[in-house]
């Protein structure tokens, strides 16, 4: 990592928002990373480059690249300033925390679900670049190192808080927090206005601290009840509607658009990619799905489908996560485009309230005896799986380990990413 950019010179920000400085003057780095996390927010990490970095600060190009060299170590650097920054926000509850021994169970759930809401509110901007970042590792190797330095701060967090609890949790509880604040993040982009989500997060957390599976069944919040129904209220979820592709053309593009959004994500959909897979013109695609949002919406009712077809051969045996894996990273790429394009959030809200319906009867028919199997433990298992599979997809490893474990208090089962990890 470079050296830090420190700012030396402050003339404050002109008419436009931009900051003005001398080619002479280091950047402040607080307006570094406020710049960055804003074109991320807006563009997402695709249009994080020097250039409109630069003129948003307010310096050239030739001194900005200067003052921080490459685009690969202007990341690194950004990545640092954010993993310091929610190293400081998460000061204050850990000073509180290494003031006591143990601590109940509930004052550990609710400071557990203060801290991922507080990503929600001053963290909002550095969770979603964290989001942009465990999409694009991925793909990209070189992003690995100093994401994996990013999330371990938010695993020594929670292992501290583990500690505090007595009986101690049967599982590498931190590890399955880790897991559950990554999906929680993409989601609560476009979901945390609605009251609904709030239930539904609350559950899981609660779902978590009590071991899911194991030991006496926990009641279910009727909160989280109401929030998994169609019932409209004032802050209810807006449904979207699930729809067969019925015509060939709808296969076959759907088909196309899922697998770009499972290979690279939603916003690398456009239609000239589109149209080069498929072979046909440009004009005739646009004209049949007009806006990039219908191709999406196209790929989500694809990848539904698949998942319902590999669901049902696999009921009979013990691959289902990892099918389900395929709905995992497309529901997350989805969710990260929809917090720039409004017009994706019902199927983001209908994908999250419908969680677990495939996962729920494949327990029930496999797993020996009666556990504690409910829709509140199942979609807390699916949230860990989800958010397991994607740190394991950018690199980290060592994240597969968590669905073991929650497999584990089932019975004997096989790892269920081994395919994702060859």
């Amino acid at each position: 990592m470079r050296k830090p950019i420190l700012s030396e010179v402050d003339q404050g920000p002109t008419m436009n928002g931009a900051y003005q400085a001398t080619d002479d003057s280091r950047i402040d780095e607080q307006r570094l990373l406020d710049a960055a996390l804003a074109i991320v927010a807006e563009e997402g990490l695709g249009g994080l480059t020097l250039r409109p970095l630069a003129k948003r600060i307010g310096v050239s190009v030739a001194s900005f690249s200067r003052q921080i060299g490459s685009k690969d170590q202007l990341l690194d650097h950004l990545i640092g300033l954010a993993s310091r920054a929610d190293e400081a926000e998460l000061a204050p509850p850990l000073n509180v925390l290494t003031a006591f021994g143990t601590l109940p169970r509930e004052t550990l759930i609710d400071i557990t679900e203060d801290v991922l809401r507080m990503r929600c509110g001053p963290g909002r901007p550095r969770a979603h670049f964290k989001c942009e970042l465990v999409q694009a590792a991925a793909f990209n190797p070189r992003l690995r190192p100093a994401l994996a330095a990013w999330i371990a701060v938010d695993h020594h967090f929670f292992q501290i808080l583990a500690e505090r609890c007595e009986p101690p949790v049967s599982f590498d509880l931190a590890g399955a927090l880790c897991a559950f604040a990554i999906d929680d993040a993409a989601r609560a982009l476009t979901m945390d206005d609605f009251d609904a989500y709030h239930w539904l997060r609350r559950e899981g957390i609660k779902r978590l601290w009590h071991g899911l599976f194991a030991g006496k069944p926990t009641p279910t919040n009727p909160l989280f009840e109401r929030a998994l129904t169609t019932l409209e209220s004032n802050n209810a979820f807006p449904i979207w509607t699930v729809r067969p592709l019925t015509s060939a053309r709808d296969r076959s593009f759907g088909e196309i658009v899922a697998s770009i959004i499972m290979d690279s994500g939603a916003d690398a959909i456009t239609h000239r990619e589109v149209a080069r897979r498929a072979g046909t013109p440009h004009s005739s695609l646009a004209y049949h799905y007009p806006l990039q949002d219908d191709l999406v919406e196209l790929g989500m009712q694809a990848v539904i489908e698949m998942v319902r077809e590999g669901s049902e051969a696999a009921m009979d045996g013990r691959q289902l996560p990892v099918v389900a894996g395929q709905l995992a990273y497309a529901s997350f790429a989805v969710a990260l485009a929809a917090a720039r394009r409004p017009n994706l959030g019902p199927i983001v809200r209908e994908m999250r309230r419908r969680r677990g319906e495939n996962l729920l009867p494949w327990l029930r028919r496999h797993v020996p005896g009666k556990p504690n199997i409910d829709m509140a433990n199942v979609q807390t298992m699916s949230s860990v799986l989800i958010g397991s599979i994607l740190l394991t997809r950018a690199g980290m490893r060592y994240a597969a380990l968590v669905p073991q474990q929650l497999m584990a208090q089932l019975g004997d089962w096989p790892d269920p990413l081994l395919q994702l990890r060859a």
